[in-house]
């Protein structure tokens, strides 16, 4: 008896249904592939923005506090009072750049501000007091340093040297940066209004207590695949690019 013959293998439906599910699953395996890269960028730059800011906060408020320091002096053991110079006596008039006793001066987007520096018993700087060049300042010697956002950079500048606190042309950039003043208006000590340095008056600037700055940091180049909509000086903004952005701030309390 002559068995029928048969053949071995994959029919050729079943090797083209094979061939579909195989793409099927490779073309989701790539999907789900790709977008764990995206994810992986995405913190990774996330998270190098979030330490840009806290960077820079850090450093403008440890600036920015020193606005106004002046030492204490000798006094009587048994006095009350602290014996700190008026900061009119401390921070002299200068003639076309400050009033009497101001600490801080925007202009044309720049800040300003002046402090003393503090000193061991022999006069040298006792190292608690530094410019944003690393520089530490001794007793008597005060010290006018701008901060500035010059093409996407923030410039710290003391005479005629500066340094780049953000360096504009690396991983990220300084997009916006806005000064907020609280403003103490009948000198009471409390703050009455908050004023942006853009619209403020000379006695704004005398008699501001406290300095807000808004910065809007940014990637360098397109990180994400959507249009990121953030929030910035308290305005909600779709981005028209692909880079990733957030705010810092910083609030510092003057010296008075």
């Amino acid at each position: 008896m002559i068995m029928p013959y048969r053949h071995s293998g994959f029919s050729l439906i079943e090797l083209m249904i094979s061939l579909t599910i195989g793409v099927l699953v490779l073309t989701a395996a790539t999907g789900l592939v790709v977008t764990a890269a995206d994810s992986r960028r995405i913190v990774k730059h996330s998270a190098e923005l979030q330490e840009e800011a806290f960077f820079i906060t850090h450093i403008l408020k440890q600036q920015l506090s020193q606005a106004g320091y002046r030492r204490i002096g000798d006094t009587d053991p048994s006095s009350r009072a602290l014996p700190i110079a008026n900061l009119s006596d401390h921070y002299p008039p200068v003639t076309g750049k400050w009033l009497s006793g101001q600490l801080i001066n925007i202009t044309s987007g720049t800040l300003f501000y002046r402090f003393d520096g503090a000193s061991l018993p022999g006069g040298a700087p006792d190292g608690s007091i530094y410019d944003c060049l690393g520089n530490a300042i001794p007793f008597g010697v005060v010290v006018e340093s701008a901060i500035s956002m010059q093409s996407n950079s923030l410039v710290c500048t003391v005479g005629v040297n500066n340094a780049q606190l953000i360096d504009g042309s690396q991983d990220t950039s300084l997009e916006q940066m806005v000064y907020i003043l609280g403003v103490d208006s009948d000198s009471d000590g409390t703050i009455d209004r908050t004023v942006d340095a853009a619209v403020a008056s000379t006695s704004d600037f005398t008699n501001t207590r406290n300095l807000t700055i808004r910065m809007l940091l940014a990637t360098r180049d397109n990180v994400i695949n959507h249009h990121q909509t953030f929030r910035f000086n308290g305005t909600e903004t779709t981005a028209t690019d692909h880079r990733l952005r957030t705010e810092a701030v910083v609030s510092v309390a003057l010296r008075h």
